[in-house]
């Protein structure tokens, strides 16, 4: 089965499916320090926070082989600062009936940093293993996999998306002459805007107490559409407002992420 965008291919066979809804994923808990690292060194720089610090490798595969103490339940991962174009993250989990990895997802970059984010259906397991292929030397800022928060609701209207709304400072130069000098680039990232309108109110004191909990300080990754727009995620810092009444039954608020897209 062959997806758009970043996410390229599902092992066909596996029984692994893309999730077909339509709503917004959070991916905020990463899974990876929780596990024992049986192959792939030091892999600190991949869930420490800091897209400064990376995790790197040589040109061609680089293999990481991860042991879990427990069964651990994934459906997502996700990527970011993937430093060069065409770098392809291949993730594997363990089948102890057969007693070997299969392939769940394969997801690349398309431009320099560009994250990645892909939702798949539940999978159990106790081991991991994630294949790194490059075409050169390679730096990666995160990678994270473990379970995603699903919004109960698609983004409502007012949505910006991160694509169109760089946060970049452009200062234009012109000479005595009035002649036009270069410009220079203050590099600021991007922003997303998602408002949510019409969300039980069971789910806010349950679900997204516990999120503002346990994310607080944290970036995350945000996927507004997988089905549609697989290649549309912002990995950042998020920030939101005071979640308020829109009836007796729902609420709503509004999510601001600011960083790469």
């Amino acid at each position: 089965m062959q997806q758009i965008g970043n996410i390229l291919f599902l092992n066909d066979g596996s029984g692994v499916s893309v999730s077909n809804d339509v709503a917004t994923y959070i991916m905020y808990k990463n899974i990876m320090p929780e596990a024992t690292v049986l192959e792939g060194g030091d892999i600190a720089p991949l869930y420490d926070n800091l897209t400064n610090i990376f995790y790197t490798g040589a040109m061609g595969i680089t293999e990481i082989e991860l042991q879990f103490s427990s069964l651990k339940t994934i459906n997502t991962v996700a990527g970011a600062n993937l430093y060069s174009a065409g770098v392809t993250i291949s993730f594997y989990l363990w089948d102890a009936d057969l007693s070997e990895y299969y392939l769940v997802v394969t997801a690349t970059n398309g431009r320099d940093n560009q994250p990645v984010m892909v939702v798949f259906e539940n999978q159990i397991s106790v081991k991991a293993k994630i294949e790194i292929t490059a075409a050169a030397a390679f730096q990666i800022g995160e990678i994270a996999f473990g379970q995603c928060l699903k919004m109960p609701v698609s983004p409502s209207v007012g949505y910006t998306p991160a694509r169109w709304n760089t946060k970049d400072e452009i200062t234009h130069h012109t000479t005595q002459s009035n002649s036009n000098g270069r410009s220079t680039i203050n590099t600021k990232g991007n922003e997303e805007v998602l408002p949510f309108k019409l969300i039980p109110h069971e789910w806010l004191r349950v679900e997204w107490s516990k999120f503002i909990d346990e994310a607080k300080g944290l970036p995350v990754w945000v996927g507004w559409n997988q089905e549609m727009y697989p290649n549309e995620c912002i990995y950042g810092t998020w920030s939101h407002d005071v979640a308020s009444y829109n009836s007796p039954l729902y609420g709503g608020f509004t999510l601001t992420v600011k960083g790469q897209a």
